[in-house]
């Protein structure tokens, strides 16, 4: 996914939810990391650890990051979730 100028978070979120952002890796391919770590106050390094394995979220930074893109936590969870399918 190449990096496009989208409108906003809502937008984003939306893309989430709608199954078109189904990793981490495509998250990060529009919003910066060090955009998310500011607006959630999640530590960068260990940010980045866990976008390159999203199974070591906790609920509580699933809370913040759907938070931060405006929409249900579970949304991030079931990205997560499609990230890690032996979890399933």
């Amino acid at each position: 996914m190449k990096k496009a100028k989208i409108a906003s978070r809502a937008a984003i979120g939306e893309m989430v939810s709608m199954g078109k952002i189904t990793s981490m890796d495509d998250l990060l391919e529009i919003i910066p990391l060090k955009q998310i770590c500011e607006s959630t106050g999640m530590h960068y390094s260990t940010m980045h650890r866990k976008a390159r394995n999203p199974g070591l979220l906790k609920i509580e930074e699933c809370r913040l990051l759907a938070a931060f893109l405006q929409i249900p936590p579970v949304d991030v969870v079931n990205m997560v979730l499609r990230h890690n399918p032996a979890v399933l």
